[in-house]
């Protein structure tokens, strides 16, 4: 499809990157394989802007955080609409650390908030930090 003029600077040309699109079976069934299947499993399919303001509705409290949005904005829509809901000593793992766009908007993230994480990397690509302290999200 034809790239979206209103993204973020950042995410310019990302969105029509085929290969970031995962069918939700292939999420269902990763799942299943690892015995994570369960009712408290919700899959939200749709575009993150979307579906992050009614998740955030229904979720209470989180542990793990696992982002794979690869973009800027797709990223900031999930730390600002969740991020206080992880758990002091909660993890946020991120797929796409090195050289994806998320990468800048968790350190935009950060500086927006004074939050100064460890971050340890996995594997030269991914990432994880644990959160250490609340944090009162600042809304742009």
């Amino acid at each position: 499809p034809p790239g979206d003029k209103l993204l973020h600077v950042k995410d310019k040309g990302w969105d029509r990157t085929a290969y970031l699109e995962v069918p939700a079976s292939i999420v269902a069934n990763n799942f299943i394989k690892y015995g994570m299947l369960d009712s408290n499993v919700v899959f939200a399919k749709g575009f993150f802007n979307e579906t992050m303001p009614p998740l955030s509705k229904r979720i209470k409290k989180l542990a793990v955080m696992r982002l794979d949005g690869d973009m800027y904005e797709s990223t900031v829509d999930v730390l600002y609409h969740l991020y206080d809901k992880l758990s002091i000593g909660g993890y946020v793992i991120m797929d796409d650390w090195t050289n994806f766009p998320s990468k800048s908007a968790c350190e935009d993230f950060f500086k927006a908030h004074g939050i100064q994480p460890q971050i340890v990397d996995i594997d030269g690509a991914s990432a994880y930090w644990k959160k250490t302290e609340e944090v009162e999200i600042q809304y742009w």
